[in-house]
C-alpha cells in the first residue's frame, strides 16, 4: 500500500507547527518585566523565617542590579518543597514583584524559570551580606 503524499504532507505541516510553539519558550531577562525602581524590597529566607527589609537606596540599587542580570528560561511548574529566599519588591507600600528563589529555579510573580546557578548563587551571597 502506497501512503498518500498529501496525507503525509499534512502530518509533515502539524509536527512543524507544534514543534514552532514548543520553541517558543526562549531566553529572556527578569529586566523585562521588573519594577526597577521599588521604594522598599522585603527579603525573606526561607530557611529560618527572618525578614529584612531594605529601603536604603544603595542596597536596594545593588539587589536590583543583580536580580535584572538574571537569565531566565521558562519551565514547568515546579513541584518543590521550600525556598532559598523570597524577593518582594514594594512600591509605595503595594506589592509589585515577588522573586522566589528556589535553586536553580526561580518563581517570579506566577510563573518558573529556570536560571543559571552562578547568577542564583551571587544574588543570594549578596543577600547573605545585608544580613
Amino acid at each position: 500500500m502506497k501512503f498518500p503524499y498529501k496525507l503525509f504532507l499534512i502530518i509533515l505541516t502539524i509536527n512543524i507547527v507544534l514543534l514552532s510553539a514548543c520553541s517558543n519558550e526562549k531566553e529572556g531577562n527578569v529586566e523585562d518585566y521588573i519594577n526597577s525602581n521599588p521604594t522598599e524590597i522585603k527579603i525573606t529566607n526561607g530557611q529560618n523565617g527572618n525578614t529584612i527589609n531594605i529601603d536604603n537606596t544603595e542596597e536596594k540599587d545593588k539587589i536590583i542590579q543583580q536580580v535584572k542580570k538574571l537569565k531566565i528560561f521558562p519551565t514547568k511548574q515546579e513541584d518543590l518543597k521550600g525556598y532559598n529566599y523570597r524577593i518582594e519588591l514594594i512600591n509605595n507600600e503595594k506589592l509589585v514583584n515577588t522573586i522566589t528563589l528556589m535553586g536553580e529555579v526561580i518563581q517570579f510573580d506566577e510563573n518558573y524559570y529556570k536560571v543559571n546557578e552562578q547568577e542564583i548563587k551571587t544574588l543570594e551571597t549578596l543577600i547573605d551580606e545585608l544580613n
